[in-house]
């Protein structure tokens, strides 16, 4: 997709607009899955006011990973200053309350997550934090442990953490005390902490650059302020050592040059939620779009740094920045899947904490760069960006079933799967529920139809300046697992609204279970790969009544294809007229 440039100057790898299908493979098809997990209640402990009810009427605060051991995770979830573990068990999750001493603000808008080490660490930004050891060990942060803050990150050994305008550094991990202790900026007398500037305004995330080569996989951490981003190199041992240290001569924190610097000046974060880790890129959410924090730095000093998200901007440049501190991001199947459309969020007990909920997700998918590039195959021309150039593979939006909308997005290895799982406040019952994306269906949750659709790039038929009359048009629809139903419309010459082509029923063709070719069979399982061909009328003689022109009529034509239910399109071809009248031939 790429609604960045008029649709009369796209190529023919793109469309103006496309929503709900994924193009990998090359042609649109729909997009994965959202089927409802069921959510079993498993009770509750700690003060926690009940398992399931409660996480399903409170207020979202948030949720994240807890990898206790290998191959054993857990969803925590914050809900109404309650603590929450969700238990994925297939074919469900069990909740239970497992923690609530009064001291979380029920009505904090978020909370902010992260596992050091063993560690798990939950921050409303008022309340002493919470700490984690297991599921059963749940205590508050003690003197000399984590303080109060916001946005965490632990690499390098140590827990990072954001209080407003300043960065402070625990423990390292494997020294005298705890990973989770801050106690190292009270008996080394330097580097308390780090801090940006006021104009950058406050540090809203915190993220490790990955690096490969390297003893941690880790590179520098990045701040992202509001309006700025900086980075530290962590790897740098707090206390200066001598020759004799390990490693020997190292200046420490006060004396390195550059210990802080700017990253990118004037491009800024929005949420800690959408900071992402990306083939040892960062990917982040800024004011004006979608970045990538390798692309930000390496155009800086070009024409200027610019999103790579102007192919979506159909979509985000109507989302407000108030909201965008609770979006959120991840990746999953090699897809980067982003929130927007953010609208404030009440939970179903009336909370309104100026949190927000979101109507869809932008998609951009990866496989492109991740595909190995040959002359045969290139779509784009090398260049800086992921050594391609041009546009980046969005599959445009993905709107989950109604009355579906997002509250976050998290995504990871459970029991040695990758899984995501999509927290979403169902509009008419007003409770939060757990969604998860999948392959591995034909429809949303069962029977719920995919409503894909696209639109088209616009189409002079290599004659610019010859008027044209539309004729017909012919349907090539292959993988249908179901009956369809299909709605083409049609606009000339950049009219503002679409006008009805043709609507038609597709049944899906199938074949016998077990092939027996000693006899005919009745087609009984559904099969992929057959063409099934619809041609179109000739569109009706309707007029446009501003200019009184037949808008079947026009210099060029494009097209909105609609679909529901499970198919891939895997053609469409049009057939005009050249004319000799006006183009006001033809109407009263």
């Amino acid at each position: 997709m790429n609604s960045g440039r008029n649709p009369l100057l796209l190529s023919q790898q793109e469309c103006a607009f496309g929503s709900n299908v994924t193009f990998r493979g090359g042609f649109p098809s729909n997009r994965q899955k959202f089927v409802k997990v069921d959510l079993k209640d498993d009770g509750a402990s700690g003060g926690a006011p009940s398992g399931l009810p409660s996480f399903q009427t409170g207020n979202f605060q948030g949720a994240a990973i807890y990898d206790v051991d290998d191959g054993v995770e857990y969803l925590m979830a914050m809900v109404s200053g309650t603590l929450y573990q969700l238990n994925p068990q297939p074919p469900g999750i069990m909740v239970k309350g497992l923690w609530n001493d009064g001291k979380n603000n029920p009505l904090a808008p978020q909370c902010w997550f992260c596992q050091p080490d063993v560690y798990f660490v939950v921050q409303d930004g008022s309340a002493t934090p919470l700490i984690l050891q297991g599921i059963q060990s749940i205590r508050r942060a003690a003197t000399g442990e984590v303080p109060v803050g916001q946005a965490m990150a632990y690499g390098q050994g140590r827990l990072w953490l954001a209080q407003g305008r300043q960065v402070v550094a625990g423990d390292l991990l494997g020294g005298p005390t705890s990973v989770i202790q801050f106690t190292e900026q009270t008996y080394i007398g330097e580097a308390a902490f780090f801090g940006v500037p006021l104009n950058a305004g406050n540090v809203i995330g915190l993220i490790f650059i990955e690096q490969g080569d390297t003893a941690t996989g880790q590179g520098e951490l990045l701040l992202f302020a509001r309006n700025s981003t900086y980075s530290i190199q962590a790897s740098v041992p707090r206390q200066a050592t001598s020759s004799t240290g390990i490693p020997p001569n190292q200046p420490g924190w006060q004396g390195t040059p550059g210990m802080q610097k700017v990253a990118l000046a004037g491009i800024g974060g929005t949420s800690q939620r959408n900071l992402l880790n990306v083939n040892m890129d960062v990917f982040f959410r800024s004011k004006d779009g979608w970045r990538t924090f390798r692309t930000a730095r390496n155009e800086q000093y070009g024409w200027g740094a610019a999103p790579i998200s102007n192919e979506m901007n159909r979509i985000l440049a109507t989302d407000g920045l108030n909201l965008l501190d609770y979006a959120s991001a991840t990746i999953f199947k090699n897809r980067v899947l982003i929130t927007s459309n953010p609208l404030p969020y009440i939970a179903a007990n009336g909370t309104n904490t100026g949190s927000a909920s979101f109507g869809l997700f932008c998609v951009l998918d990866l496989n492109v760069i991740s595909s190995v590039i040959n002359k045969s195959n290139l779509a784009y021309e090398f260049s800086p960006y992921f050594s391609q150039r041009g546009s980046p593979a969005y599959d445009g939006v993905w709107v989950p079933p109604y009355p579906l909308r997002i509250l976050q997005v998290v995504s990871g290895q459970f029991a040695h799967v990758e899984r995501c799982f999509v927290f979403c406040l169902n509009q008419t019952t007003n409770q939060t529920e757990v969604w998860e994306l999948t392959d591995d269906a034909s429809f949303d949750n069962i029977d719920i139809p995919i409503v894909s659709q696209i639109e088209t790039r616009a189409f002079d038929f290599k004659l610019p300046d010859a008027l044209k009359q539309l004729r017909t048009g012919e349907l090539y629809f292959t993988a249908l697992q179901a009956t369809i139903n299909v709605t083409v419309e049609y606009r000339s010459d950049g009219y503002p609204a679409w006008t009805l082509w043709n609507t038609m029923t597709l049944t899906g063709h199938s074949a016998p279970c077990n092939v027996d070719p000693t006899i005919c069979q009745v087609p009984g399982c559904p099969t992929e790969g057959y063409w099934f061909r619809h041609r179109l009328s000739t569109p009706n003689g309707d007029c446009d009544p501003n200019t009184n022109k037949l808008l079947k009529v026009g210099y060029f034509f494009q097209c909105r294809i609609t679909w529901s239910g499970p198919a891939t399109l895997l053609m469409f071809i049009i057939h005009s007229e050249e004319q000799v009248e006006s183009p006001q031939g033809g109407c009263p």
